[in-house]
């Protein structure tokens, strides 16, 4: 299980040596005394930080397949792109000669309104 703290909150906390108190010691009972052998555990154990992750670190990979599967993306993401624009293009020609036809298909009914205009 990771470790995890609330830095402000003073609550149980979930650390690497066990469950305790936000800013205190593990070992540490709320009125300050060490809990029954919290001492001897906790100079046992030397607390290590957990390694910082580094944007793009993937563990069980080489420097040369984290490129790849890099590049990789970068081409996928161009093609779903590339895709979506011509995706886009054909539905505004399809709809552009849609509109057109039902425009000029009724000419007569799109020019009523004015007939009377123009005769009179």
């Amino acid at each position: 299980m990771g470790e995890w703290a609330l830095g402000c909150v003073d609550g149980p906390v979930r650390t690497a040596a066990g469950v305790g108190l936000a800013g205190r010691d593990p070992g540490t009972a709320p009125g300050g005394a060490l809990a029954a052998g919290a001492r001897t555990a906790a100079a046992s154990e030397p607390r290590q930080a957990p390694p910082v992750p580094v944007a793009g670190d993937a563990s069980g990979w080489s420097m040369d397949e984290r490129l790849y599967n890099q590049v990789w993306g970068m081409f996928e993401d161009l093609a779903r792109t590339a895709a979506a624009y011509r995706s886009a293009c054909d539905f505004a020609e399809s709809r552009l000669d849609r509109e057109l036809d039902q425009s000029l298909s009724n000419r007569w009914e799109n020019l009523e309104p004015v007939l009377p205009l123009v005769r009179g």
